[in-house]
């Protein structure tokens, strides 16, 4: 059976269209640099709800990428459950969950009815981005 997609609870913080210029946030993208490899990464925000059945596959898929090539495992992913915490999610224009930002630029956003191969082939994207 299909399950629905969980929406994210800040619907009003998904519906405005905020300019870069006036994010008030300090949680922000800074390079990261990893020591061994000299690779310059960019930080992943992403957000989620608890109990949200694609939230869990994003992080089931982000795990099993990370054993596929640890490199990907260098990337800082930062994860927040978007109800407790509202002043990371501001600035952050997304509806549903899980949704994956460098800064406020979106790299992902999941769709109802999404695979866990959907999921997983987005998530790999996102890490590619931060990695670039």
């Amino acid at each position: 059976t299909a399950t629905a997609i969980m929406p994210a609870a800040n619907t009003a913080a998904a519906s405005m269209n905020i300019t870069a210029a006036a994010i008030t946030t300090n949680h922000k993208a800074r390079p990261y640099t990893t020591a061994k490899e000299g690779l310059k990464m960019k930080e992943i925000t992403a957000f989620y709800l608890n109990g949200c059945p694609y939230c869990r596959n994003a992080k089931a898929a982000l795990a099993e990428l990370v054993s596929e090539n640890p490199a990907y495992g260098e990337v800082p992913v930062h994860w927040y459950e978007e109800s407790e915490s509202p002043d990371v999610v501001q600035g952050h224009s997304y509806y549903y969950v899980p949704s994956m930002f460098i800064g406020t630029e979106k790299l992902y956003e999941a769709q109802p009815g999404q695979s866990y191969d959907e999921i997983k082939s987005h998530v790999k994207a996102a890490l590619d981005a931060a990695m670039a």
